[in-house]
C-alpha cells in the first residue's frame, strides 16, 4: 500500500506516513512498534540490536527509501531455503504486472511470492530480508518510471564508464 492509500481498520482517519497509533514511519524502514533506522527491516515482536534483525518468520513491513510506498512480506522456511510471500504492495497502476516483468509467482500459501532463480534462493533469514528489500526498491522504481527490474539490474551491473554512454 502507498502512503496515499493507507486505510485504517476503523473509522479513524490516518495521516500519510503514520500508523494506526499515530506514530510516523520513517522512509526505508520496516515497523511494528519500535524505532527502526532507515533502510532496515523490522518484524513484529523483535528487539533490534545494533541495527540487525533477529530471525523470525512473522510478517514484516518495508517502507521504501523515499518513503512513498509500503510492502509487507512473510518469510517462509521451506527446508533450508526461504520463500518470500508478498502480502501487500502498491498497485502497478498502468504498468505490465505479468510474472516475467514483476518477478512474482503464485504462492502455495495464496497470493504471490518473489520469483527467485532455482538454486539461488536465500538460505538465511538475513538473505531473505535483503532480497525482499531489494525487490521492493526495484519494484517501486518500476512503478514510478517504467524501467523494468531486469533493466535496472542490468544497468546497475555495468561498469561506471559504460553507464556514461548508456
Amino acid at each position: 500500500m502507498s502512503t496515499d492509500s493507507v486505510s485504517p481498520k476503523s473509522s479513524e482517519l490516518l495521516l500519510n506516513g503514520t500508523l494506526h497509533g499515530g506514530e510516523e514511519v520513517k522512509p526505508g524502514t520496516l515497523h511494528s512498534g519500535e524505532e527502526v533506522k532507515p533502510g532496515t527491516l523490522h518484524s513484529i515482536g523483535e528487539q533490534l540490536i545494533g541495527g540487525t534483525l533477529c530471525a523470525t518468520y512473522s510478517p514484516a513491513t518495508y517502507r521504501t527509501k523515499d518513503g512513498k510506498a509500503y510492502y509487507r512480506f512473510r518469510y517462509v522456511d521451506i527446508g533450508g531455503k526461504f520463500e518470500i510471500d508478498i502480502l501487500e504492495q502498491p498497485s502497478y497502476r498502468n504498468r505490465d504486472s505479468s510474472a516475467h516483468i514483476t518477478h512474482r509467482l503464485p504462492s502455495s500459501r495464496g497470493g504471490r511470492k518473489i520469483c527467485v532463480t532455482a538454486g539461488c534462493e536465500p538460505t538465511t533469514i538475513g538473505a531473505a530480508h535483503s532480497l525482499s528489500k531489494q525487490w521492493a526498491e526495484l519494484t517501486h522504481e518500476y512503478i514510478k518510471s517504467g524501467t523494468t527490474i531486469d533493466a535496472q539490474v542490468e544497468y546497475n551491473s555495468l561498469p561506471w564508464w559504460k553507464k556514461m554512454f548508456y
